[in-house]
């Protein structure tokens, strides 16, 4: 019998005391995966990336070996496989950071030309290329390498885009496609050269509805496609408020994951609710220990930040002794100074 039900109850069901919002089908994809057919084949895979998303890798790589024993004629666990030591290795630097990288950059690579032939009349190892050749563009990008990261972006993108065209129910494809858009369609006009440069089309509105649609309805992408639409879309757009539902579930989820913490205390600074902040900072700071590198002085910004919102000048005093002269000195004196202009 095929169920991921186990690995997470619902938030939702638990009841949270709030009506379903206009994100209610993301909340149904998050924690129902309904699937697209063939539930059974990608239950293992539903499982690898929900523990992927939660940074627990040996788990994942587990369950990524138990599709691939299901499916062996499937090349997506493989693709999954190849992208673990760059997810990894994201929140380390220097030789670490950049060894994870090319350990993935390698094997994706070789799982692109391991699939070329196939791609050609089998729609999982074209849909396996394409998102091959996008990873690649974003482990490009974020060395540094914007030429030749977009040059694989592009690639990717015409390919799962005549791909989708071909096979709608490819939903996963929206992951890349999405990312791509919101990515393109934020450029800002001084790089615009780079645009025309290397013929890039974006459309940011088009790319947050096919984030939302992976999130919806993917097998196996939608974590992925929650995470980019709480990271880069929520924090970004007017209406980044409608997320808020969708950051609660991912951290009641994914509470393992640090980064669920900071990004759903971030949207609900943004927006307006600073006792939410310093409820959930108080919760991460027993919770994450030993935090990760960074995590800490992220967790004093924003309580600051809660602390600024509310007027609460006797608290600033209180943590001032705290810093003393850590980097995060400057956001009391900044907190401090905004209190007092606002009185």
């Amino acid at each position: 019998m095929c169920s991921i039900s186990d690995r997470a109850g619902s938030g939702l069901a638990r009841g949270r005391g709030r009506r379903p919002g206009p994100l209610w089908l993301l909340l149904c994809g998050i924690l129902l995966w309904p699937g697209t057919g063939g539930a059974c084949e990608y239950e293992w895979g539903r499982r690898g990336t929900d523990f992927l998303t939660s940074r627990e890798f040996n788990r994942a790589r587990a369950a990524f070996d138990r599709w691939q024993a299901q499916a062996p004629d499937n090349p997506m666990p493989r693709f999954y496989q190849a992208i673990i030591p760059w997810v990894e290795a994201e929140p380390l630097t220097g030789a670490d950071r950049e060894r994870g990288a090319r350990e993935s950059e390698r094997a994706l690579k070789q799982l692109m030309a391991d699939s070329e032939d196939a791609a050609g009349r089998d729609r999982r190892h074209a849909l396996t290329y394409g998102m091959a050749e996008s990873f690649i563009s974003r482990i490009y990008i974020k060395q540094g390498h914007y030429i030749k990261g977009f040059r694989y972006a592009r690639r990717g993108h015409r390919r799962l885009t005549e791909l989708l065209q071909q096979h709608p129910d490819l939903i996963d494809a929206n992951l890349v496609l999405g990312l791509y858009d919101v990515y393109v369609g934020a450029i800002p006009g001084a790089f615009q050269w780079l645009v025309q440069l290397l013929d890039l089309d974006g459309d940011t509105a088009r790319g947050v509805k096919r984030l939302e649609l992976t999130v919806a309805r993917a097998p196996t992408a939608a974590p992925e496609a929650a995470r980019i639409l709480l990271q880069v879309v929520a924090l970004r757009s007017p209406r980044g408020c409608d997320y808020l539902p969708l950051s609660r579930e991912m951290l009641a989820r994914y509470g393992a994951n640090p980064d669920y913490s900071l990004l759903y205390q971030r949207l609900h600074l943004r927006c307006g609710l600073p006792q939410e902040v310093l409820a959930e900072n108080q919760r991460a700071r027993r919770r994450y220990r030993p935090a990760a590198a960074g995590f800490g002085a992220a967790l004093d910004d924003l309580r600051l930040r809660a602390h600024e919102d509310l007027g609460q000048v006797q608290a600033l005093d209180v943590l001032r002794p705290r810093f003393g002269e850590q980097p995060a000195r400057w956001t009391l004196a900044r907190a401090r100074a905004r209190v007092q202009r606002a009185g």
